[in-house]
Parts: structure tokens; C-alpha cells; sequence
């Protein structure tokens, strides 16, 4: 009777899964945007301007850190084992306040809750941040809205200076997620660069 039970208990423990397994867990690779700017052209002395960089948004299916992938109009998938750092709206959030810093337009960048009081606010929304795959080759696209606010303008009519719409692409040199990381940075330094240029129009 109690070999029974043992065996019983045996194929339970089996069927439901909750025996070790020797078998290593599936490791999820984490990728970042790699790069920095140091061809960025000299804009000459910093404007009198200190920009916070508020905290993008993103739409829906990118609210997520997941690597997502379009190989047809209209679909949207998902790499299971290989992941962004954070949501695209964060990286999108960092490195353009990082990019914007470095390329040194203006006297500061800095976050809504920094300690310089901001001259001007600039917030965004990430329209698309993917993969997209073609018969002969992928592409890393970048797709963002922005608007810059003045901050001590009284008149709610005049303190939206500009809001615009920029996208970038970059072909990727291989068909697998290191190389789309690697695409996708260099997307991400060519809004950096745009962005930069608006700024300095409206701005100055």
C-alpha cells in the first residue's frame, strides 16, 4: 500500500510540473541604445534657455519592453526572449535629454523635478519604436510628436511654440535583434539631431 501511494504521489508531482527540472532557464537578453554624439555640429554659444525634458508617453502597443516586430502592414509582434532596458518611452526620455545636454544649444536640460526653475518644457509622445522587416533587409524605426511650451508666457494661447512630428530610420546590418539595437540608436541620434534643430529655431 505505501509503494502505491509513493508512486501515486511520484506521478503527481510529475504531471503537475513541481519536480526540479535540470533543464537551465531560457535566458532574456536585454539591449540598449549604444552611441554618443560627438559629430554633432557646434550650434555656437548656448541659448539663454533652461528645457526640461518632461517624461514621454507612448501609444498602447508600445507601453511594453518588449522588442516588437512588423513583417506585414497592419500586424504588430513581440520577440519572447529578447527585451529593451526599459519602455520605450523612457529610452526615448533619456537619451534625448542626454543628446540634447550633449550637443550644449542650451544654457541647461535638465527634468521637471531638477533644481534649475525651466524657461521651457518640451514633452512628447512615442508613435512607433520597432522593427521592420523587409524581404532583402530590416529597418529600426523611430517615429515621435513633440511640443515645446514656454513656461512663464500667461497667455494659455501663446505658450505652445511648436509641436511637430519627426521619424528616422536605420537599416540594419543583420537580420537579429543586435543588430536592429544598433540600428535603432542611430535612428534615435538622428531625432536627437532634428529636434535639436527645431529647438534652436523656435528658441531663439
Amino acid at each position: 500500500m505505501r509503494l502505491q501511494v509513493l508512486t501515486l504521489l511520484f506521478l503527481t508531482l510529475v504531471l503537475s510540473g513541481c519536480l526540479p527540472s535540470k533543464q537551465p532557464p531560457l535566458k532574456i537578453d536585454y539591449y540598449i541604445l549604444d552611441y554618443d554624439l560627438s559629430q554633432a555640429a557646434d550650434t555656437g554659444s548656448p541659448l539663454p534657455v533652461i528645457l526640461a525634458v518632461d517624461r514621454f508617453s507612448s501609444s498602447p502597443e508600445y507601453r511594453t519592453d518588449k522588442m516588437l516586430y512588423q513583417e506585414q502592414q497592419s500586424t504588430l509582434s513581440a520577440y519572447t526572449y529578447h527585451r529593451w532596458r526599459a519602455t520605450p518611452a523612457d529610452l526615448v526620455t533619456y537619451y534625448l535629454a542626454r543628446d540634447l545636454q550633449a550637443m550644449g544649444s542650451f544654457q541647461a536640460v535638465t527634468s521637471p523635478a531638477g533644481h534649475l526653475p525651466p524657461t521651457h518644457h518640451l514633452e512628447g509622445v512615442v508613435d512607433s519604436f520597432l522593427e521592420v522587416d523587409n524581404n532583402d533587409f530590416w529597418l529600426a524605426k523611430i517615429s515621435l510628436t513633440i511640443m515645446v511650451t514656454k513656461e512663464s508666457e500667461p497667455d494659455v494661447t501663446k505658450q505652445v511654440l511648436a509641436q511637430q512630428s519627426f521619424t528616422a530610420e536605420s537599416r540594419c546590418s543583420a537580420k537579429n535583434p543586435l543588430a536592429v539595437s544598433k540600428a535603432m540608436a542611430l535612428a534615435m541620434a538622428e531625432i536627437s539631431k532634428q529636434v535639436n534643430s527645431l529647438l534652436v529655431e523656435k528658441l531663439r
